[in-house]
Parts: structure tokens; C-alpha cells; sequence
């Protein structure tokens, strides 16, 4: 799968730029921060995923697939804690992306979001 292969390529470029320009040390000893790390790069990769295919497909497939991930929420919550965090904040204001853009990313970041 194409779209697969460059969405693990556009996630992990743009949060290794995201890391170095917010100076985090990915993989240090803060397991909280690397958790958050963790969810923040899968979201990042589903939400990509989810774009290509509303870009290829339509918004009825885009919209079908957030669906199913909804739906695998109990497997991915566990890598994610509840609420929003400074992390997931500091990594909005980082994209410069149009709003339509980052309400897509909010929306997918939201699903991984672990309830309390």
C-alpha cells in the first residue's frame, strides 16, 4: 500500500522536525512523554492514512474509515491518556495546515484519546 509507506514516511519526517524544533528528546527517560510520543505519531499516521483516502476515494470513504478506527478504539486507546496535553498542543501550533486540515487532525487525535 502506497499511501501506507508515505504516510509512516510523512509522520515520522514531520515529527522528527517537530521534535528537534520543539527540543524533545524522544526515547529519553519520562515514560509519560514517551506515550505521549507514541499516540501522537499514530494519530498522526491514521489521520494522514484517512486524508489520502478522502483525497482518493471521497469524504464517504474517509469518513468510513475514521468510522472503523472509532470502532478499534479499545485496541489503540490503551497506548494514549485522556484529555489534551501540552504535547498535543504544541504539536497544533507547530502544523501549518488550513483549518479544514487540522479539524481532521483533531478529529482523528480525539479517537485515540483514552477515557477516564
Amino acid at each position: 500500500m502506497v499511501g501506507t509507506r508515505l504516510c509512516s514516511l510523512e509522520a515520522r519526517e514531520t515529527l522528527e522536525d517537530f521534535y528537534a524544533k520543539s527540543n524533545i528528546e524522544v526515547g529519553g527517560l519520562d515514560d509519560a512523554l514517551n506515550a505521549e510520543i507514541r499516540c501522537l505519531e499514530m494519530g498522526f499516521e491514521v489521520t494522514c492514512l484517512s486524508m489520502r483516502l478522502g483525497e482518493s476515494c471521497g469524504e464517504s470513504a474517509r469518513s468510513a474509515f475514521v468510522t472503523v478506527v472509532r470502532r478499534l478504539r479499545g485496541v489503540m486507546e490503551s497506548q494514549c491518556e485522556g484529555g489534551p496535553s501540552a504535547l498535543k498542543t504544541k504539536f497544533y501550533n507547530y502544523m501549518e495546515v488550513d483549518d479544514e486540515r487540522m479539524n481532521k487532525f483533531k478529529e482523528t487525535f480525539e479517537l485515540f484519546r483514552r477515557k477516564r
